[in-house]
């Protein structure tokens, strides 16, 4: 949509895409945590990872499925263990990336 404004008001609009021929939304995310536990699939790839993160009520532990065919792991992979500290990225709600801090 282009809209074009004078004195704070719109006095043009112009559709660029149709509602009907829109990409499909695509929600970007990124999560730190410490590392509670990961889930290998059927291939021995990672399929899904939980972590915990702390908020302002204690802890809480969040299960994330993981896109194991996209899948780029930054770090020292022997140091993916319980308690270290991980960032998870992704979109769509998969995981595609996992740092090992």
């Amino acid at each position: 949509m282009l809209i074009r404004s004078y004195g704070g008001k719109a006095i043009y609009v112009e559709v660029l895409t149709p509602a009907n021929q829109r990409p499909s939304q695509q929600t970007d995310f990124s999560v730190t945590g410490t590392l509670n536990s990961y889930q290998l699939n059927a291939q021995g790839r990672i399929g899904s990872i939980s972590i915990n993160q702390a908020v302002s009520t204690g802890v809480q532990t969040a299960v994330y499925s993981v896109d194991s065919s996209k899948l780029y792991i930054s770090g020292d992979i022997s140091l993916l263990t319980p308690g270290r500290t991980v960032e998870l990225r992704g979109n769509n709600q998969l995981v595609n990336t996992i740092i090992i801090r």
